[in-house]
């Protein structure tokens, strides 16, 4: 489910373009990194309630991925 704020035409012809987890899965095939973790994320900008995002949802992505042992962080913006 998404929201109607942006052109979704993009996103629906190619998913890749805004989860770009088949590329990503390229870049593991031919070595260029190392895997991927286990868990992924996306949020969308338009946010109603920043303060849970910022005190709730964002600390608990931190933890989760300092216990998969995440090195980089790849962000997509849309």
């Amino acid at each position: 489910c998404y929201h109607m704020h942006i052109d979704t035409s993009i996103p629906e012809r190619d998913l890749n373009s805004v989860m770009p987890l088949a590329r990503l899965a390229e870049l593991e095939t031919e070595g260029f990194v190392g895997s991927s973790a286990p868990s992924h994320y996306s949020f969308m900008g338009y946010i109603l309630k920043e303060k849970e995002l910022l005190e709730s949802s964002t600390p608990a992505m931190i933890e989760q991925m300092r216990r998969e042992e995440v090195d980089v962080v790849l962000l997509v913006p849309v």
